[in-house]
């Protein structure tokens, strides 16, 4: 009987420990701020060239996936199109910034 009084305290205290891992933490560090139209600047410079350079669909399902963590699902809505051609536009811009980095040119 005694038993199960442990796994509630053995669970209660993983409880504890990951409320605490997953509290907001105070930094010196601020993020950079955002730019006029309220979208923050990328740190990386090239990167940004190199989103810019994709195509508008490519462009917003990167984004979309990768920056905001959308689903593909709601990334298809967004987009007006469906879950997998959300997924295949995110997969060739991603793919294409892959090539844009290997030449070494995001211009």
């Amino acid at each position: 009987m005694k038993g199960w009084l442990v796994t509630i305290a053995h669970n209660k205290a993983i409880d504890v420990l990951r409320a605490r891992d997953r509290a907001p933490r105070p930094t010196d560090d601020l993020p950079e701020a955002a730019s006029a139209d309220g979208i923050p600047t990328p740190p990386d410079g090239d990167l940004g060239a190199a989103l810019a350079a994709l195509p508008p669909k490519q462009r917003a399902a990167v984004t979309y996936r990768y920056l905001a963590d959308l689903s593909y699902a709601a990334i298809g809505e967004l987009l007006e199109s469906n879950e997998a051609a959300a997924r295949r536009s995110a997969a060739d811009g991603i793919k294409a910034l892959r090539v844009t980095y290997a030449r070494g040119t995001t211009r």
